[in-house]
């Protein structure tokens, strides 16, 4: 399938915008890299697309690609093999993160790339090939990357609560004594919450 090309609008919309993206990279001062969103799309779907990403979910996004930026320019890549990035380049930057990082923060970078592509107008080339790597440095998480479970509530604490509480005659008392009785069954129903 043929590659569109797009190039930056000279309106250049304020949302969406990864041109923040600042990085000693050479990557970063590509221009083809550094337009917001692709121009093609009508100024209506553009403010709709703002909309749905948060103002703090865009800085974590513009984070993500400035370090995807950085390590594209380690490995030596081009801007036109960064942007859209194969599945074999995103199969290796993922791979870089197993045993240092946390799946779930992975997910995430893995994430911000899809909608660095797509807010350009490229498809996106991540399947079921990266999915099985993300899985994989998922289980090779280092322990740091994972907290302790909590122990459970158990029938004593219960006890010391509703002996605590009973003997109040304040509203707040009565009801946070409730609560934590509902809590606590619905948790044996439910499992952990």
């Amino acid at each position: 399938m043929p590659r569109q090309h797009f190039s930056p609008s000279r309106r250049q919309p304020h949302h969406l915008s990864f041109r923040s993206i600042s990085t000693t990279s050479r990557l970063s001062s590509d221009p083809s890299l550094s337009f917001p969103i692709n121009p093609a799309l009508p100024d209506s779907v553009k403010d709709a697309l703002a909309g749905a990403v948060k103002p703090d979910t865009q800085i974590r996004h513009q984070r993500a690609v400035k370090e995807f930026l950085t390590w594209a320019d380690s490995k030596s890549l081009l801007a036109d093999e960064v942007l859209p990035a194969t599945e074999a380049t995103l199969l290796e930057y993922a791979a870089t993160f197993s045993g240092r990082l946390a799946g779930g923060t992975v997910r995430a970078k893995i994430s911000a790339l899809k909608t660095w592509h797509t807010s350009h107008g490229h498809a996106w080339q991540g399947g079921d090939l990266l999915r099985k790597v993300l899985t994989g440095v998922e289980r090779k998480a280092p322990a740091s990357s994972h907290r302790p479970e909590r122990p459970g509530v158990s029938e004593g604490m219960m006890n010391i609560l509703h002996s605590a509480f009973s003997h109040s005659n304040r509203g707040l008392h009565h009801a946070s004594n409730t609560g934590s009785k509902v809590a606590f069954l619905g948790q044996m129903r439910l499992g952990e919450l």
